[in-house]
C-alpha cells in the first residue's frame, strides 16, 4: 500500500511540475503578445489517505491556472489609449492644415492679398499705364487662384478623413463580430474551465476597439461582454453584434429593422473621434471662414468696382455673372447686402457725337404700402403677380400709380393679365381689379418696378403668406441668410394635417434642416434658434422666403422690424428691373436696353454707336449691380468659386475711374422733417399760398403749392410729386426735375431727371422760408449742378477708393464649430487682413492645444502601461526562475519514482 501511494504521489508530482512548466512556457512564448495577461498555476494538496489513526499525504495537484489581470486598470488604460488616439490622429491633419496656411510660403494668402491691394495703389498712381493694370490683373488672378487652391486642398483633406472613417468603420465592425464570437466561446469554455486566453484576446479586441471610439462595457455573470456606444446604443449583446455604417464622413448605428441612427456626436474619443473632430469642427470651421473671407473680398471689391469705369465707355453688351433663383433679387448670393434705398444709375452717350452724356437712374426703393384685406375668389391654387408699372403715391394727388396684374402658368408665363390705376380711392373691395379678387392699399408710396405675389387657396380665396408678429430669439449664425423653401405638401397653412403635412427645408451658410407642419398651430417653428410663426397663407412647392440675421443673430433690423423677404411683400425681380430700366431709357431717349437671358442673367445691350458706363462719383448706389455681378471685378461667392470676371480679363475694363459727378449731389434736406403722423402739417391754409422760388439756368421761376394738410408720410410723397410736376410744368427744358421724399432717411431731394438738358438749378429757400422749414431746409439758397458724364484717363477716383478698402472695417461673420453645438457665427468688425490673421491664430491655438493633449495622453498611456505590466506583464527573468523551480520539482519527482522502484525491487528480491 505504501509503495502505491508513493508512486501515485510521484506520478502526480511529475504531472504537476510538467503542467507548471507548460504554464511557464506559455508565458515565455507570449512575452511580446499584445494584451496577454501573465498566468500562474495554483497547486493544492490532495486529500490525505487515512490508515487507522494516521493520515498519509497523497501529494499535490494543479487546481487551476490564474490570469493576472486588473480589470479596472485595463479599462483605465483602454480609456487613455482612446483619448491618446484622438489627438494622435487629429494632429496629422492639423500638421497638413498648418502647411496649407504656411506664412513662409511664397503663395501665402495674406501676402497675396497685400499684393492685390498694392496693385490698386499702383493703378491709382498710374491709371493710364496699361502695365499697372496688367500687374493688378495678375495679382488678382494669383489671389483668386490661391483661394481656389486652399478650398480644393481643404476638400481633399475632408475626403481623406472620410476615407479614414470608412476604413475604420469596417475594422470596427470586424472587431465587433469577433468579440460576439468570443463571447460564445468564453461562455461555453467557462462552463467547465477558465477561458484565460480567450479573455485575453477579447480584452485586446476591446482595447483596439477603444482606440477607434469610446465605448462602455459591462460583463454579465454568464461571461458575456456587452458593449455600447457612449450614448447607449448596443454594439455587442451576447453573441450578436450591431454594425456601424459610414456615409459622407458620418457614423451611424444600424438598427435591427435596417434603420440608421447617427451616432457621430457620441463618438468623442479614439481615432474615429479624432477624425470626426477634424472633419466636423476644424476643417468645417476653416473652410467656412475661408469662404466668408472670400465672400467679403468679392463683395467689397465688386461694390466699388461696379460704380466705376475703365478707359472708355462700354460699346458692347455687359452681362451679369449671377442669375437669382426665380428671378428674385433677394435670392442672389449677395441679395441680403443690397440697400434698396439706393439706385441703379447708367450713363449713355452717342459715339462721335458732341451731345453730352445722358443718365438713366432706376430708383430701386421698396414701396411703403402693401395690399391687404383681400376679398373675393379666383382660380384655385393659382399664382398671381402684381407689378407697379408707374410709381406714385396712394391718396390725394395727381401721381396715381398704375399696377399690372398677371396670373402665372406653370412656367411663370402669364396666362391672364390686366392693369388698373390707384386713384384717390385706395380700396378695391367693391370693384375687384384682379379676376374677382379685391383688396385695400393704404396711404404710401408705390415704387415703379416693385413686385408683389400671392397664391390662392384650394377654394380660390386670395391667401398671401403672413408672418405672425416678428421672429423671436436669435439664430446661431450672425450676419447670415436663412432661406426656407417648401419641398413637399404645398397648399394652405390652414389645411395642413397629419395626412397632408407641409415640409419646409431651411438652409444657411453652415447647415440645412427640415420643418414638418402637420397642424395649423404647428406653423410656429424653430429655425436654428429663431422662432417663426406663419399666421396664414398658401405656399406652393418651391416657394421660398429669406430671413437675414444681424450682428448678434437677431432676425430684426435696427428698428425692430422683421428682416424677412418673400413673394408676398414688395420686392424686385430681374424682369421688373429690366422692364423699369427700359421704360426710363425709352423716356430719356437713349439707345440702351436691358434683357434677361435664357439662363436668367441680366444684360445691358447698347444700340450701334452708343456706349454706356455705370454710376458716378455722387450716385446713391445700393449694390444692385454688385449683387447681380454687373461691371464687377470678381465673380463667385466663396473660396471655391471666386474668379476673375470675364469683363476685366481685358485690363482696359478695370474700373479705376468714376464718371465725373462733381457738384452733382442732389439738394437734400439738412434739417429735421416733421412727421405728419405725429403732428399734422398745414400748407397754405393760412397766411396765403406756399410759393417755391427757384432759378433754372439763372432764369427765375416760381410755383405755387396747393393748400393741404399732411397727415401721413404718404402725403409727403404726394407733396414731392406735386412739386416735381409743378416745377416741370414751369420749366422750359422738357421735364428736367426730379423731386422725391426719401422716407427711411426722412428727407426731400431735388435733382435732375434722366436725359435732362439742365445746366444748373438754384432753390431760393431764402424767399420761401415757410416751405423750406416744413421740407427740412435752411432759409438760404442751394444750387445743384448736374454731372456731365465725362471723365479723363488720368481719373483715379475709383482706384483710390478701392485701395482704401484694404483698411476699411466691416462686420463679417466669424464661424466657430463644435461637435456638441454645431456651427455658431458671431459678428466680427474687422478688415480682410485682420480676419485672416484671426483665422491663422485659431489654427495655431488648435494645433498647440492638440499637441499638448497628445503629449499628456502619451505620458498617461505610458504610465498606465507600466502599471499594467507590473500586474499582467511577463518578466522573462521571473519565468526563468520559475522554470528552474519546475525543473527541480520534476527531477525530484523523477528521483522519487526511481528510488521507490529500487525499494520495490529490493523487496521483491527478498523473496
Amino acid at each position: 500500500m505504501g509503495f502505491r501511494i508513493t508512486m501515485d504521489i510521484a506520478k502526480g508530482a511529475l504531472a504537476t511540475a510538467g503542467r507548471g512548466m507548460s504554464v511557464n512556457g506559455h508565458n515565455i512564448a507570449n512575452v511580446d503578445t499584445p494584451g496577454y495577461s501573465r498566468q500562474t498555476e495554483t497547486i493544492t494538496t490532495n486529500r490525505p489517505y487515512t490508515i487507522g489513526s494516521t493520515q498519509l499525504g497523497t501529494g499535490a495537484t494543479l487546481e487551476h491556472v490564474n490570469r493576472h489581470c486588473d480589470q479596472r486598470l485595463e479599462e483605465r488604460l483602454a480609456d487613455q489609449k482612446s483619448k491618446f488616439a484622438t489627438y494622435d490622429e487629429a494632429i496629422v491633419y492639423i500638421d497638413n492644415l498648418e502647411a496649407l496656411f504656411n506664412v513662409d510660403s511664397d503663395h501665402h494668402l495674406g501676402s497675396l492679398m497685400s499684393e492685390f491691394w498694392q496693385g490698386w495703389h499702383e493703378v491709382a498712381n498710374h491709371p493710364d499705364d496699361p502695365s499697372a493694370r496688367s500687374v493688378l490683373l495678375e495679382s488678382a488672378t494669383n489671389l483668386s487662384g490661391q483661394f481656389n487652391t486652399l478650398s480644393n486642398d481643404l476638400t481633399r483633406l475632408e475626403t481623406n478623413v472620410g476615407q479614414d472613417i470608412d476604413a475604420a468603420v469596417d475594422r470596427v465592425n470586424t472587431i465587433l463580430g469577433k468579440i460576439a464570437k468570443l463571447n460564445t466561446e468564453i461562455f461555453i469554455t467557462e462552463s467547465t474551465r477558465p477561458a484565460n486566453d480567450q479573455r485575453d484576446v477579447r480584452g485586446q479586441l476591446v482595447t483596439e476597439l477603444s482606440e477607434f471610439l469610446n465605448v462602455n462595457t459591462v460583463e454579465q455573470p454568464t461571461g458575456y461582454l456587452s458593449i455600447m456606444t457612449s450614448n447607449g446604443y448596443p454594439l455587442v449583446v451576447g453573441n450578436r453584434s450591431y454594425d456601424l455604417t459610414s456615409n459622407r464622413g458620418s457614423v451611424g448605428w444600424e438598427t435591427s429593422a435596417g434603420g440608421i441612427v447617427d451616432v457621430s456626436r457620441a463618438i468623442t474619443h479614439g481615432k474615429l473621434g479624432g477624425w470626426l473632430m477634424v472633419k466636423d469642427d476644424i476643417l468645417a470651421e476653416v473652410n467656412q471662414n475661408l469662404d466668408a473671407l472670400a465672400k467679403e473680398v468679392v463683395w467689397r471689391v465688386n461694390k466699388v468696382h461696379s460704380q466705376g469705369v475703365g478707359t472708355s465707355y462700354h460699346e458692347t453688351a455687359v452681362t451679369s455673372s449671377e442669375a437669382p433663383s426665380g428671378g428674385k433679387l433677394y435670392n442672389l448670393a449677395y441679395g441680403d447686402r443690397i440697400d434698396y434705398d439706393g439706385g441703379l444709375k447708367v450713363w449713355t452717350k452717342k459715339l462721335n457725337s458732341p451731345d453730352p452724356a445722358t443718365a438713366v437712374e432706376v430708383d430701386t426703393g421698396i414701396s411703403t404700402t402693401t395690399p391687404s384685406n383681400f376679398t373675393g375668389s379666383a382660380m384655385p391654387m393659382s399664382r398671381y403677380r402684381i407689378t407697379v408699372e408707374q410709381g406714385g403715391t396712394v391718396g390725394p394727388g395727381s401721381d396715381d400709380p398704375i399696377l399690372r396684374w398677371e396670373r402665372l402658368g406653370a412656367d411663370d408665363t402669364p396666362v391672364a393679365m390686366g392693369r388698373f390705376a390707384v386713384t384717390d380711392t385706395n380700396s378695391f373691395t367693391t370693384t375687384p381689379p384682379v379676376e374677382g379678387i379685391g383688396f385695400d392699399i393704404g396711404k404710401g408710396r408705390l415704387v415703379a418696378g416693385n413686385v408683389f405675389e400671392f397664391n390662392t387657396s384650394e377654394t380660390g380665396a386670395p391667401n398671401p403668406v403672413e408672418l405672425r408678429g416678428v421672429p423671436e430669439g436669435r439664430a446661431r449664425c450672425a450676419e447670415d441668410r436663412y432661406t426656407l423653401t417648401v419641398i413637399e405638401g404645398g397648399g394652405s397653412i390652414e389645411n395642413v394635417s397629419r395626412d397632408n403635412p407641409m415640409v419646409l427645408e431651411w438652409k444657411n451658410s453652415t447647415g440645412i434642416g427640415t420643418i414638418r407642419i402637420q397642424e395649423p398651430e404647428e406653423a410656429r417653428f424653430d429655425v436654428d434658434g429663431m422662432t417663426l410663426s406663419i399666421d396664414k397663407g398658401t405656399l406652393m412647392n418651391g416657394d421660398s422666403f429669406v430671413i437675414k440675421t444681424g450682428p448678434e443673430g437677431q432676425p430684426l433690423d435696427l428698428d425692430g422690424n422683421t428682416t424677412s423677404e418673400q413673394k408676398s411683400s414688395w420686392h424686385w425681380t430681374t424682369d421688373s428691373l429690366a422692364d423699369q430700366f427700359n421704360r426710363q431709357a425709352m423716356d430719356a431717349g437713349v439707345g440702351l436696353k436691358a434683357f434677361i437671358s435664357h439662363t436668367g442673367n441680366f444684360e445691358l445691350r447698347p444700340d450701334f454707336g452708343v456706349a454706356f458706363a455705370f454710376s458716378d462719383s455722387t450716385a446713391r448706389d445700393g449694390g444692385v449691380a454688385a449683387a447681380l455681378g454687373l461691371n464687377t471685378f470678381f465673380k463667385g461667392q466663396d473660396a471655391a468659386t471666386i474668379d476673375i470676371a470675364e469683363l476685366v480679363k481685358d485690363p482696359s475694363n478695370i474700373a479705376a475711374a468714376r464718371v465725373r459727378g462733381a457738384g452733382a449731389d442732389a439738394i437734400s434736406s439738412n434739417l429735421h422733417v416733421t412727421n405728419p403722423e405725429v403732428r399734422p402739417i398745414e400748407i397754405g391754409t393760412t397766411g396765403g399760398p406756399a410759393v417755391l422760388y427757384f432759378e433754372e439756368d439763372d432764369v427765375p421761376k416760381a410755383i405755387t403749392v396747393d393748400p393741404r394738410i399732411l397727415t401721413s408720410r404718404g402725403d409727403l410723397h404726394t407733396l414731392a410729386h406735386d412739386m416735381e410736376e409743378a416745377m416741370n410744368a414751369a420749366s422750359n427744358l422738357s421735364s428736367p426735375y426730379k423731386v422725391r421724399y426719401v422716407e427711411n432717411e426722412n428727407r426731400f431731394e431735388f435733382s435732375e431727371n434722366d436725359g435732362s438738358p439742365l445746366q444748373q438749378l438754384t432753390l431760393r429757400w431764402d424767399r420761401s422760408p415757410a416751405l423750406a422749414e416744413l421740407t427740412g431746409f435752411r432759409p438760404e439758397p442751394e444750387t445743384f449742378v448736374p454731372a456731365a458724364g465725362d471723365y479723363g484717363k488720368i481719373n483715379n477716383e475709383n482706384a483710390l477708393i478701392m485701395a482704401d478698402m484694404q483698411h476699411v472695417e466691416n462686420t463679417m461673420p466669424h464661424y466657430a464649430y463644435s461637435r456638441d453645438r454645431g456651427a455658431v457665427a458671431e459678428s466680427l468688425t474687422t478688415t480682410p487682413d485682420g480676419f485672416y490673421r484671426d483665422m491663422l491664430g485659431s489654427i495655431g491655438v488648435r494645433a498647440s492645444s492638440f499637441r499638448k493633449e497628445k503629449e499628456m495622453g502619451g505620458m498617461m498611456v505610458e504610465k498606465l502601461s507600466d502599471i499594467r505590466d507590473s500586474v499582467s506583464g511577463v518578466s522573462v527573468d521571473e519565468e526563468l526562475v520559475r522554470m528552474l523551480a519546475h525543473q527541480q520539482a520534476y527531477q525530484a519527482a523523477s528521483k522519487l519514482i526511481t528510488t521507490s522502484d529500487e525499494m520495490l525491487q529490493t523487496l521483491l528480491n527478498m523473496r
